[in-house]
C-alpha cells in the first residue's frame, strides 16, 4: 500500500511539475525584414492576454545591415533569456537572427519557432540584385500601357469613359506606375535590401552555404506558409489593404477594365469590317494588359522568388524511317536482313520543358522555410490556411497555428512550446 502511495504520490509531484513548468513561458518576439518594434504589436499583446506568459520583448533590430548585425542586436535585448525559460519566435529574417544565436549559444532560449523564415536564403533578393526584380516592373508598364497607346473605340462611344482610356498619363499613372511601385515600395524596398543583406540571405552565398551544415540540440519547430494564386496580388492586397482578397479585387478591377476596352474594339472590327485589321489589333493590344494582369504578372513573380522554374527534358528516341514493305519484305531478300532493317532505324532526339510551381509564402519557398535539407530542423508545421509572408504577423491568420504549437497539439517537442491558457 505504502509503495502504491508513493508511486501516485511520485506521479502527482511530476504533473505538477510539468504542468507548472508549461504555465510560465517569457517569449521574445523577434520581427523580420523591413519591420520594427510594432510588426508584432497585436499577436504579442493578445497571446500576452490569452496566455501564462508572464513578460515578453518585442524589439526593434536593423535588418539592412546584415543578419550578424541583427544578431548582435536580439542577443542584447534577449538577455534575460539565458535562464533557459524564454521561447524565440522570429518571423522572416528574424527567424534567420533566432537560428543563429541557438547555434552560437543553445542555452538563451528553451525552444525556437521561425515563421516564414528563409532559413535556405530568399531568391527574392537575388531578383533585386540582378535586376530581374526592375526587369518584371519594366515588362508590366510595357504591356499594361500597349492598350492606352493604341486607343479606345469607347471614347466615340462614350467620351467620358473613353477619356480615361486614351489618356495615357492617366492609365500611366494609376495602373502601370501604381502596381510598379506596389512592387517596388510595398514589396522590395520595404525589406530594407542592401548589399550586406543581400548577400547574406542569397540561397547561394556565403552566409547560407556555410549556416546549412550547423544545429543545436534545443527544440525547434518551422512553421511554413503557403498562399494560393494570384500570389503577386494576394501580395500586393496584403501589404497596402491588410487583406490579400481585396489585392485580387483590385486585379480583377483593372482586368476588367481592360477586358471591356478589348471587347469594345472586338466589336468595332466587325461593325466597320474594312478596317477590321485595324480594330482587332487594338483589341489584342488591350488584351496584353489583360493577360499581364491575369497570368504573366503572377507567373513571373512565382520565376522571381524562386517558387516556379522552368525544367528542360532532353534526350533521343529510335524512329523508323523505312515504310513496312522495305523493312519486312525488301529486307528479308537481301543477304543481311539484320543489317537491312538496322539501317531502317535512327535516332530522333527531342527536347521539351516542363513549367514546374512549388509553393510558397508569396515571397520565400516553401523548401526555405521548412530548411529542407538544413541541420537546423526538428518538427516542420504548415501554417493553417493560406497564408502569406506579411499574414505570419496577423493575429487572426497565425493564431490557429500558434494554438496548436502551445495547446501542443502535434507529435514531438516534450511540452517545451506548450504554454497554458490564462483562467
Amino acid at each position: 500500500m505504502k509503495t502504491i502511495y508513493k508511486i501516485v504520490t511520485l506521479v502527482t509531484f511530476c504533473l505538477v511539475a510539468i504542468n507548472s513548468y508549461a504555465q510560465n513561458k517569457r517569449i521574445d518576439w523577434i520581427h523580420g525584414l523591413g519591420g520594427d518594434a510594432t510588426s508584432w504589436n497585436s499577436t504579442a499583446d493578445n497571446y500576452f492576454a490569452a496566455r501564462q506568459i508572464p513578460t515578453f520583448t518585442n524589439g526593434q533590430y536593423a535588418t539592412n545591415n546584415g543578419v550578424n548585425t541583427m544578431v548582435t542586436e536580439v542577443g542584447v535585448t534577449t538577455t534575460s533569456s539565458l535562464n533557459g525559460t524564454g521561447i524565440a519566435i522570429g518571423h522572416s529574417m528574424g527567424g534567420v537572427a533566432a537560428r543563429q544565436l541557438n547555434i552560437s549559444n543553445s542555452n538563451r532560449w528553451t525552444g525556437i519557432i521561425t515563421l516564414g523564415a528563409p532559413l535556405r536564403g530568399a531568391r527574392i533578393v537575388n531578383a533585386v540584385r540582378d535586376g530581374e526584380a526592375q526587369a518584371l516592373i519594366n515588362n508590366a508598364t510595357i504591356q499594361l500601357l500597349r492598350g492606352p497607346k493604341a486607343g479606345s473605340t469607347l471614347f466615340v462611344l462614350n467620351p467620358v469613359i473613353g477619356y480615361l482610356f486614351i489618356s495615357i498619363a492617366f492609365w500611366g499613372s494609376i495602373y502601370s506606375n501604381e502596381v510598379a511601385a506596389l512592387v517596388v515600395n510595398m514589396l522590395i524596398n520595404k525589406l530594407s535590401l542592401t548589399p550586406t543583406t543581400i548577400a547574406d540571405l542569397s540561397p547561394e552565398g556565403a552566409y547560407m552555404t556555410g549556416i546549412v551544415s550547423q544545429t543545436a540540440p534545443k527544440p525547434k519547430i518551422n512553421i511554413w506558409g503557403s498562399e494560393t494564386n494570384p500570389l503577386l496580388w494576394r501580395l500586393i492586397g496584403t501589404f497596402t489593404q491588410g487583406d490579400d482578397e481585396k489585392g485580387i479585387n483590385t486585379m480583377n478591377t483593372i482586368a476588367g477594365v481592360y477586358m471591356i476596352a478589348a471587347d469594345a474594339e472586338f466589336a468595332m472590327s466587325w461593325i466597320l469590317f474594312p478596317a477590321h485589321a485595324y480594330f482587332d489589333w487594338r483589341g489584342n493590344e488591350w488584351g496584353a494588359g489583360r493577360d499581364w494582369v491575369l497570368n504573366t504578372s503572377n507567373d513571373a513573380w512565382a520565376q522571381l522568388i524562386g517558387a516556379a522554374y522552368s525544367q528542360t527534358v532532353s534526350g533521343s528516341t529510335p524512329k523508323m524511317i523505312c515504310d513496312y514493305n522495305y523493312y519486312y519484305s525488301v529486307c528479308g531478300t537481301t543477304a543481311n536482313p539484320d543489317a537491312c532493317r538496322a539501317a531502317c532505324w535512327v535516332s530522333q532526339p527531342y527536347s521539351y520543358t516542363n513549367y514546374i510551381k512549388t509553393e510558397s509564402d508569396g515571397v520565400v519557398p516553401a523548401s526555405s522555410q521548412r530548411n529542407d535539407g538544413g541541420a537546423w530542423r526538428d518538427v516542420v508545421l504548415k501554417a493553417e490556411g493560406n497564408i502569406n509572408h506579411q499574414e505570419h504577423l496577423r493575429w487572426d491568420r497565425i493564431e490557429p497555428t500558434l494554438n496548436r504549437v502551445f495547446d501542443q497539439n502535434y507529435d514531438g517537442a516534450n511540452n517545451v512550446f506548450r504554454i497554458n491558457r490564462r483562467q
